[in-house]
């Protein structure tokens, strides 16, 4: 066997993810029970009674090949749950437990998870490359199997056609050593292959054979899966009104967020396509309102896009601004995580410059009356300007999370660094300050510190320079910071400006 030497960014985080507070839901979940199942029937540990408590589990176990295969099975809660962010990072440590270690099985079951995740976000060719190098690591034919099968379900989603043979011929192998997870899996995989070839009866067959597999198995998850699968059967056959009452049904029987957020989403697209505008816009809120409470952030991009484009169609240019720029934030969050920037994530990013560029003069109206307010703050040295700001930011912040510790946390700085910044900033805790600052941390809230940071010096320096009718050195004046200092941040504002417009 040969070794996997290198993995995609997104699994570059090799600390320990911290679960704690997830335990109870994970031990309880769906997901769990049936990784437990299979990693035990794969000989890739040997768990005792402690299986149904992760928390004693994790305490118990030393080896680091087996903790890797348990930060696996982890994984596939979040990522059940649409927390990709957090599937990457408990993929990344699970690889990073294997390093330097003599190859094992559990190298080829963690790259065909890390390829799931890449083809979820649409990175399905490197995820091909993975599924490949799978069957270099291990010797195990049903390993090598459960590789080959999702590789042919890759295969689907590039677009080649004659994938049915060879999900049958999968299928039969799983059959025969009765794993009822891989069988639901195919049985839905080949449902999804009938319909994209139009034979809608021989899909619903498969889809209804599913289902009977994972409900007789206790796989709720899966049978929910593959019930969504069938309402967008019924839209693909034109029959809209049945594919919305089953989309209504998995959303009412279901206490999973992320298939109620999937489930919305899909209910406002069919409205949409019927011409429901109104209706769309109910359905994608609430699955918009899903996504942001639980931090499903590839849901995000694609939902604020539509709402944007919505609103817009409809003139409501002020609401219209505000999802275009909260789907270039997600996106742009997305991007910062090395996903990939295509399907919603493009789309996010593009629609916001798009309505930026076409809607210039609706912007420049809002921001009529935060002008003189603006004048204000860019006639103040740009030292003292930036520690009003922080000044105002963190004591937001830590009003927000509760305490300065949790507020480091948040937004990605040390302890020691969040107390010497108060500390530095001291002198304007008590100082009255330009609502215009306010209204930025607010808008901006979310970033971490050094984003919103260059944020708001990018936008002190962009006004000030256009105030100053594009002339450095009387920008320089009015900041208090030199000319050379001026000239290097004007540079920075136009390089970071053609970055986005690229």
């Amino acid at each position: 066997m040969t070794r996997s030497t290198t993995v995609h960014k997104i699994f570059s985080h090799e600390s320990p993810p911290n679960v704690t507070r997830d335990l109870n839901s994970i031990s309880s979940d769906f997901r769990w029970i049936e990784f437990v199942h299979q990693a035990s029937k794969l000989h890739l540990a040997n768990f005792t009674e402690t299986k149904s408590n992760l928390e004693l589990l994790l305490k118990d176990e030393h080896d680091p090949v087996i903790r890797s295969v348990i930060f696996t099975g982890i994984s596939r809660y979040y990522k059940g749950n649409g927390h990709l962010l957090q599937a990457a990072q408990t993929l990344g440590h699970a690889n990073a437990l294997l390093k330097n270690i003599t190859p094992t099985d559990a190298n080829a079951y963690l790259a065909v998870e890390m390829a799931i995740l890449l083809s979820i976000t649409g990175n399905v060719e490197y995820a091909q490359g993975l599924l490949e190098k799978a069957h270099t690591l291990t010797d195990s034919i049903t390993l090598q199997k459960y590789a080959h099968f999702r590789y042919i379900e890759n295969k689907m989603r590039l677009g080649e056609d004659n994938v049915i043979n060879e999900l049958n011929g999968s299928l039969q192998y799983f059959k025969e050593i009765n794993d009822a997870t891989a069988t639901t899996n195919h049985m839905k995989a080949l449902g999804n292959a009938y319909r994209r070839e139009s034979d809608f009866d021989s899909a619903m067959q498969h889809y209804l054979g599913g289902i009977e597999i994972a409900i007789n198995h206790d796989y709720a998850h899966l049978a929910t899966s593959i019930e969504h699968d069938i309402a967008m059967l019924y839209y693909h056959m034109n029959k809209y009104d049945q594919a919305i009452s089953k989309l209504q049904e998995v959303t009412d029987n279901n206490n999973n967020y992320y298939v109620k957020c999937v489930a919305q989403a899909n209910l406002g697209f069919i409205e949409l396509k019927s011409g429901n505008q109104n209706r769309a816009l109910d359905h994608m809120t609430n699955s918009l309102t899903i996504a942001t409470e639980h931090g499903i952030f590839h849901r995000i991009t694609g939902l604020s896009y539509y709402l944007g484009k919505i609103y817009m169609e409809q003139g409501n240019l002020q609401l219209s601004r505000f999802f275009f720029n909260q789907g270039f934030r997600a996106a742009m969050n997305m991007v910062d995580n090395h996903f990939p920037c295509i399907g919603d994530t493009l789309r996010a990013i593009k629609g916001y410059h798009n309505f930026t560029e076409n809607h210039h003069q609706g912007i420049q109206t809002k921001d009529v009356s935060d002008v003189s307010q603006w004048e204000d703050v860019i006639n103040t040295s740009l030292s003292e300007t930036k520690k009003i700001f922080q000044n105002i930011f963190l004591h937001y912040t830590i009003d927000q999370v509760g305490s300065k510790r949790k507020a480091a946390k948040f937004l990605e700085m040390s302890e020691r660094s969040i107390f010497t910044v108060l500390d530095r900033v001291k002198s304007y805790d008590n100082q009255a300050v330009h609502n215009i600052i306010n209204t930025f941390v607010n808008e901006n809230y979310g970033l971490t510190w050094k984003k919103i940071n260059h944020k708001f010096e990018s936008e002190i320096i962009r006004r000030a320079y256009e105030k100053n009718n594009k002339n450095i050195q009387k920008m320089a004046g009015a900041l208090h910071i030199s000319y050379a200092g001026a000239a290097n941040k004007i540079k920075e504002v136009k390089w970071a400006n053609r970055q986005l417009e690229a």
